[in-house]
């Protein structure tokens, strides 16, 4: 397989999992409406956990589990866990497609920090993207306005958390099955909620919001698997860009679910994040003298 081809194969995950992984951010919101944030990371993460192994056991994989070592796995799964909560908090603050939006100043934080710590090359029109992506996501915020919402710092909480857990991901051995790495983390996750929930007053979930939990820890399962291979695959600053599709999936279901129109700035810098990914892109493209389509 071409690099060509690894990055286009990583791009397509990147995307299909943001599908999944906003679809169970969903799932999420409606939970913390009615239970504190412990308690639902707590529930979903043990059917996670069921499910995964239920997997495991039943293709084998837990043959490979003496694979399961090393400080990138374990930082990986911190960050996951930051990743998680922070996020959770964020969305029991404010509109999900605010949080999706703001969301993606990870794709050129990541950019940022693969440069530095993985040593890949970004040129000044690649950091002047990175710099004009961070402009639509002031747009979006508009820090010191009336509508500044402290929620906004658990999503930069949960950015700086993505960021390790993603740059983990890319380093870990290639014996590591992803799906064992993912059963990691919703152990982890598990304890975490139950940490977290020692601080809360926990109520007896209804049927509905565990088959929602139960709905998001499915979604999660499958948005992770694609969100790994990506990050495995191709070139970490050529995928990390396409993130941002997960902005029209998370205004579509915030407007389906709760009737959340965004206003004119939301959409402004909606548009000033999509064109700074798009042009990444497209200059990666150039850089790698990957033909266009109608050439192939």
């Amino acid at each position: 397989m071409s690099r060509f081809e690894e990055n286009v194969r990583a791009i397509l995950l990147m995307s299909v999992s943001q599908i999944f992984l906003v679809s169970n951010d969903t799932l999420a919101k409606l939970a913390t409406a009615t239970l504190p944030i412990g308690e639902v990371i707590f529930i979903r993460s043990v059917i996670a956990t069921l499910i995964v192994a239920s997997v495991v056991v039943a293709t084998g994989q837990y043959r490979h589990l003496s694979a399961l070592r090393g400080m990138h796995l374990w930082a990986r799964t911190a960050g996951d866990i930051g990743a998680t909560t922070f996020y959770l908090l964020a969305l029991a603050h404010l509109p999900l497609p605010t949080v999706v939006t703001v969301f993606q100043a990870t794709p050129f934080v990541m950019t940022a920090a693969a440069a530095i710590f993985l040593g890949e090359a970004v040129g000044w029109r690649r950091r002047t993207a990175i710099a004009v992506g961070f402009a639509g996501v002031l747009v979006v915020v508009r820090p010191g306005v009336d509508t500044f919402n402290f929620g906004l710092f658990f999503i930069l909480g949960s950015i700086a958390s993505v960021t390790v857990r993603d740059l983990t991901t890319r380093q870990l051995p290639p014996a590591m099955r992803s799906l064992l790495v993912t059963g990691v983390s919703a152990v982890a996750l598990m304890l975490a909620g139950a940490v977290i929930g020692l601080f809360e007053s926990w109520t007896m979930p209804s049927v509905r919001v565990v088959i929602e939990l139960g709905g998001g820890a499915a979604l999660l399962i499958v948005g992770s698997q694609c969100l790994i291979l990506s990050l495995r695959t191709g070139d970490l600053s050529v995928a990390a860009p396409f993130r941002y599709t997960v902005i029209v999936w998370g205004t579509i279901l915030g407007f389906l679910v709760w009737r959340d129109v965004p206003d004119l700035f939301t959409i402004l810098g909606t548009v000033v994040i999509i064109a700074s990914g798009i042009y990444m892109f497209q200059r990666e493209r150039r850089l790698a003298r990957i033909p266009s389509l109608d050439e192939l």
